[in-house]
């Protein structure tokens, strides 16, 4: 039962667009993530972001999500469990959606100060992705060709 599960989220058309979208959303993450951790920059305005908008247990999270970031982006990238990770970028999308409205600081958003045009399409390719599957190069469709 559990392998026919496995399979089931594993399978995907061989469709170029969702390769495309799914190593997109998986370099987004990885070099969002990165940027949090090392760039003094994004780490600054990671900083004010998590105070400014009282979120619990702030200093945990300074670290944990972009982390997280990190990992998720990487199976993505790789396209490996891809409805999984599309799922996991789901909620810290619109989290970040919804900040974007209420935080009125552009400093925060250095990537995209004014026009917070980015959280609804990486929203859009993520369910995209949960919903038909990593695409083409993905390790999820070369599993399942060889399972056939």
């Amino acid at each position: 039962m559990l392998s026919k599960m496995n399979c089931k989220l594993r399978q995907t058309p061989s469709s170029q667009i969702f390769g495309i979208y799914r190593i997109t959303l998986g370099m987004i993450f990885i070099m969002a993530g990165t940027a949090k951790l090392t760039n003094a920059n994004f780490e600054n305005a990671w900083a004010i972001y998590l105070t400014k908008t009282e979120m619990p247990f702030s200093k945990f999270f300074f670290v944990i999500i972009p982390v997280f970031e990190i990992i998720v982006g990487v199976f993505l990238l790789l396209g490996y469990h891809s409805r999984i990770g599309a799922f996991l970028v789901l909620p810290l999308m619109v989290v970040a959606a919804y900040f974007h409205l209420t935080v009125g600081i552009p400093e925060v958003f250095i990537a995209n100060p004014y026009v917070g045009l980015l959280p609804p399409f990486v929203i859009m390719m993520a369910l995209t992705i949960l919903i038909y599957g990593g695409g083409k190069w993905s390790l999820d469709l070369k599993s399942l060709k060889k399972d056939l």
